[in-house]
């Protein structure tokens, strides 16, 4: 019964949309991540997340009452890497993977750009944040309490059938979650959503750490003192972290731990692994392809059709597919990103109504340093929540800065003051 229920709210969602445009963004993002269509006992294998953005995409912009898009520094470079890899694929040694993913990546930027247009308010931007949260959340809450159950001995995947399914997918999917789960936990108006928000977040972690990925471990661990270093309350952190180790070993007990040490064990001898050889490799071709096509590198498929390899790297992936030009224009996107948080968390330091957009950007700003330090080892340049996150980011700051200007216009100006009666001398 519960399967039919749900089968029958799956295929009213695009009737929805047509009606309430900023329902798209949300349903696509859902589909994308929590993969709702595959948790019927009827499987729906139908491409829900295309029929869903194309519907959006079609209704935005036939719709009067839709906002405009935002154009920032950040939109505005990831249409500049977007339309270069339209290059790219023109010039790509595999055209037909390249195409492929070239179809993807559209999609990607596609739902960035609209999501920016449709969910220009703080309501909608904390149901895209709740989405996020819950369509990760479900993986990382069944995974976490699948290690403390049995103590990290088996290794956590993700939903088959998925673009998180391998390890190292669903790994960085849960790393970039946990900063959006614990601003849950800082600006949710019930006490026991906040309580449940810091269960999430701890199970979250636990998850991660039972994904076996080293590189996200040391992303973890890179964001997490990133965060620790601009708190405000070091020891308390410090303590609260010690008390939840202490919590952990005592619940899994020690010996059931050894499943976890002794595979994370093995990251201070990484030049006696494998990986670390084959990852050198993967390098190396990156920078011969850059050498012999240092414009507009291979394209798309490069790696998995030339090398047959992953590119093992964020950096040397963009390098090797679309050349010295792509790297640049990527490497000025996500400085740019960290930078732009930085400009929102300035403009909201002395604004308490706007400390929720303070904090969002902070947690996104973490999210992004995870994404950066894990991007040195594994290869997620176009991870679709990385652009999902930049998209949170630029509607913060679009209503951020809409809420100054607003206080400007209510604040009296030179003239108006220079102008207004002036009162009457005392008597006394």
């Amino acid at each position: 019964m519960r399967a039919v229920f749900l089968q029958i709210f799956l295929f009213m969602l695009p009737p929805t949309v047509l009606f309430a445009p900023q329902v798209g963004p949300l349903a696509y993002y859902w589909f994308s991540w929590m993969n709702p269509h595959r948790l019927v006992f009827i499987s729906l294998d139908f491409q829900w997340g295309k029929i869903i953005a194309i519907t959006t995409l079609f209704i935005w912009i036939f719709s009067r009452n839709n906002r405009s898009l935002i154009w920032n520094y950040v939109t505005v470079s990831i249409v500049l890497l977007y339309l270069w890899t339209i290059v790219t694929t023109y010039f790509a040694g595999f055209q037909d993977a390249a195409f492929d993913e070239l179809q993807d990546w559209s999609k990607i930027v596609l739902m960035c750009i609209i999501s920016t247009a449709l969910l220009q308010t703080r309501a909608r931007l904390h149901a895209f944040v709740w989405i996020a949260v819950m369509s990760i959340g479900y993986v990382g809450v069944k995974g976490g309490i699948f290690v403390l159950t049995t103590a990290g001995n088996h290794v956590i995947l993700g939903p088959p059938g998925t673009s998180i399914a391998q390890t190292n997918e669903v790994a960085r999917a849960l790393l970039m979650t946990i900063p959006l789960a614990f601003y849950l936990y800082m600006h949710s108006y019930w006490k026991i959503i906040r309580i449940a928000m810091l269960i999430v977040t701890l199970l979250l972690v636990l998850s991660l750490i039972g994904t076996n990925s080293r590189g996200a471990l040391v992303a973890l661990i890179g964001m997490a003192f990133y965060a620790w270093l601009y708190s405000r309350r070091k020891v308390r952190v410090i303590a609260a972290v010690a008390v939840l180790a202490v919590a952990a070993i005592s619940l899994m007990g020690p010996d059931r731990l050894s499943g976890l040490t002794e595979r994370f064990g093995t990251i201070d001898t990484y030049e006696e692994d494998s990986s670390f050889s084959g990852r050198v490799g993967a390098w190396n071709y990156a920078v011969d392809v850059a050498a012999k096509s240092p414009i507009v590198g291979d394209g798309f498929g490069t790696f998995l059709y030339g090398y047959r390899k992953a590119a093992h790297s964020n950096y040397f992936q963009v390098l090797g597919q679309h050349g010295y030009i792509g790297l640049i224009l990527y490497v000025f996107l996500c400085a740019g990103a960290f930078f732009y948080c930085g400009g929102i968390i300035s403009k909201t330091k002395n604004r308490p109504e706007l400390y929720w957009a303070r904090d969002l950007a902070f947690m996104l700003r973490c999210a992004i340093v995870g994404y950066l330090i894990g991007g040195i080892t594994k290869n997620h340049a176009f991870f679709e929540m990385f652009y999902m996150e930049l998209t949170m980011l630029v509607i913060t700051g679009a209503i951020v800065n809409r809420e100054l200007a607003k206080i400007v216009e209510l604040e009296p100006s030179n003239e108006d003051l220079a102008l207004a009666p002036r009162p009457l001398p005392s008597m006394q």
